[in-house]
């Protein structure tokens, strides 16, 4: 009955939107809520093995993209364990990175085949999203504003297409349901 829902354009993009604003606000926090979503969204989705392959492939590059960020001093997270290593993002940006990773066969796939709008999108979203993060205190830019978010949009610009076009690899190599 409800099997394909989080495909679903607009139930996944109010999923990510919602994850993103409980991530951002609650960080660590939200792991146990944000995590039942992730869940929930691959029990209801129409081919779970090839969308949790992406989920971990995306969400690997984008999480250790972001740890190295951390560590060059790019991004400042604010942990809310002690023990937690500030080289490395925190737990909640790895599911976030999941939430995002979610978007890519579903909402976002709009972009697939618009790759050239692809960079532009993710310039503006991921400068964006970043900005938007540091403005709600989810993270710091020690290098400032400016110039961080100038990176993260040059950045985004590249990888956005690039994980379109891992994502319809991986897509086309495992799916039997698209």
């Amino acid at each position: 009955m409800f099997s394909g829902i989080t495909q679903n354009v607009w139930v996944n993009l109010i999923g990510f939107n919602l994850i993103w604003i409980l991530s951002i606000t609650y960080k660590n926090e939200a792991v146990l809520i944000v995590s039942l979503f992730l869940l929930l969204h691959l029990l209801l989705h129409t081919d779970p093995i090839t969308e949790a392959f992406i989920l971990a492939i995306v969400t690997l590059l984008g999480y250790s993209l972001d740890s190295v960020m951390t560590l060059l001093g790019v991004y400042w997270f604010e942990n809310n364990s002690p023990n937690d290593l500030r080289i490395f993002a925190p737990l909640w940006l790895a599911l976030l990175w999941l939430s995002f990773a979610a978007t890519l066969r579903q909402s976002l796939s709009f972009f697939s085949n618009k790759l050239k709008l692809s960079v532009i999108a993710g310039a503006f979203s991921g400068g964006f999203s970043y900005f938007a993060a540091a403005n709600l205190g989810a993270v710091s830019f020690p290098l400032g504003d400016f110039v961080t978010v100038l990176m993260v949009a040059v950045i985004w610009a590249f990888l956005f297409p690039l994980l379109l076009i891992l994502t319809s690899y991986i897509e086309r190599a495992l799916c039997t349901e698209y």
